[in-house]
């Protein structure tokens, strides 16, 4: 038996969480899909949906014709709780990708000098 291999403290992982057990990153995505949302809706306007006829009851039409603005709320929950077949986040996944393809790559050749 080698050292350590024994020990029950190497197995345990801490997470540490910050705001209703959610880890730091998560709080972080979470925050940052908040904020560009509420950006998203004092720019872009909602869709007229009652100048395009459809009248809905309890005066409706604002909020569904506003729905779309919650797209980057939805892609930064996806990039806080996805995570890859390799164990790493979604978001760490496509940095190291992007890393991968944008490095610069030397040609190999197999001639003999």
């Amino acid at each position: 038996m080698r050292a350590f291999e024994y020990h029950p403290l190497t197995k345990v992982t801490v997470k540490e969480t910050l705001i209703l057990n959610l880890s730091f990153s998560q709080v972080g995505w979470i925050g940052l899909g908040v904020f560009l949302t509420a950006q998203c809706y004092k720019i872009i306007p909602s869709l007229p949906l009652d100048k395009m006829g459809l009248k809905l009851v309890l005066g409706l039409e604002k909020t569904i014709g506003g729905l779309y603005n919650l797209i980057p709320l939805v892609l930064c929950i996806a990039f806080a709780y996805l995570t890859h077949a390799s164990g790493m986040t979604f978001s760490q996944f496509l940095c190291s990708y992007l890393s991968f393809t944008i490095r610069k790559k030397t040609k190999k050749t197999n001639q003999i000098e």
